[in-house]
């Protein structure tokens, strides 16, 4: 077969082609048109046919794999936690079927080169399809779409937010927020375990009494020790707290997020009458009391939908989009995904 791929190798641009097709890929690909930027210059317009995965067919291959399997005594305590809790879920149309996301393996349906992207115009007409594919799991194969994952700059671009004021979030870097704010900008799952050295680092200055002399720099402190400390309860209580929380549970966390901000509003008021930008207030504080609102309300424990698990699958397909040559790159990501997906069932 290597042999004959290409016409015996007298059209070897079609090889790849060739060995795809022996090898026989388990889901077919889909195509559609998109205007995209250039990738040569990243100025001019051109045109992109993107391949996709339809969600219907990938469900239903998963199925047919038994690729997905998950415990009905699960499912069953999903769904009566949910209906205990929620509003919607007893009435919900999917009530007591199996759920296919939680802590399963990630399955991408398409992938796309940002710089290349022009936004919504770019992926409106893919995401169409999409939404009709999710509405045939529906009404055939009972599944539902309960939940849209991603960072905020994907969601900004799917859903056409305004800008946030938040600065990007990159790995090790210090500096100056606005020329006044000083920052450690961390990935997530770094900075969780910054808040935990920062809180030591705290305590010792706080316990040495380094600020004696100065009444605001030393209340400062103090106020950040406290602030620091709820914020590291918080995170201990949720990693230790299971899916499905208690009323105790949901009240500690509660109570932590509540103690961190109301310590925080003090901080940015103690900085400021001391003439020093130092604790400057951020949107998403008020989300975070958003989530607790969400974990009194539903008792779910919100750990169990970070994004910890798709960012690190972000990383995985990074590295094979990195042993890909540049031409057709959607195309040749998609097709070694799904060569290895037949294979052991994904990255």
């Amino acid at each position: 077969m290597m042999a004959r791929a290409g016409t015996s190798g007298k059209h070897p641009n079609n090889i790849e082609r060739d060995i795809m097709r022996h090898l026989g890929l388990p889901l077919p690909i889909h195509w559609i048109t998109v205007p995209v930027l250039s990738a040569r210059d990243r100025k001019t317009r051109s045109e992109l046919r993107l391949p996709y995965l339809m969600p219907h067919e990938l469900v239903h291959y998963l199925h047919e794999t038994q690729q997905v399997q998950i415990m009905q005594e699960s499912v069953n305590e999903f769904w009566a936690h949910a209906a205990q809790h929620t509003d919607w879920a007893a009435h919900h149309e999917g009530f007591g079927t199996m759920p296919l996301g939680g802590l399963q393996m990630r399955y991408p349906l398409m992938n796309l080169r940002e710089f290349i992207c022009l936004g919504p115009e770019t992926l409106n007409p893919v995401m169409e399809v999409l939404s009709w594919s999710f509405g045939q799991l529906a009404a055939g194969g009972r599944h539902y779409l309960i939940e849209m994952r991603g960072d905020w700059k994907w969601q900004k671009a799917f859903f056409c937010l305004k800008p946030h004021s938040q600065a990007t979030m990159t790995s090790g870097m210090l500096g100056f927020e606005g020329g006044a704010y000083p920052s450690l900008n961390l990935k997530a799952w770094n900075s969780r375990l910054f808040v935990v050295f920062f809180e030591v680092v705290l305590k010792e200055l706080v316990a040495r009494d380094t600020a004696a002399g100065n009444e605001l720099l030393c209340k400062e402190l103090k106020l950040a020790s406290a602030a620091t400390t709820a914020m590291c309860a918080f995170l201990a209580g949720m990693e230790a707290s299971p899916r499905y929380m208690s009323d105790e549970q949901c009240r500690y966390l509660h109570e932590s997020m509540q103690s961190f901000l109301e310590l925080y509003e003090v901080l940015i008021a103690t900085s400021l009458a001391r003439g020093t930008a130092r604790w400057k207030a951020v949107p998403k504080h008020h989300l975070a009391w958003h989530l607790v609102e969400e974990m009194d309300r539903s008792h779910y424990n919100v750990r169990f939908y970070h994004s910890f698990l798709d960012e690190d699958y972000i990383g995985q397909w990074k590295l094979l989009a990195q042993s890909v040559p540049r031409d057709l790159l959607e195309y040749r990501c998609l097709t070694r995904y799904l060569l290895r997906l037949g294979t052991k069932g994904g990255i």
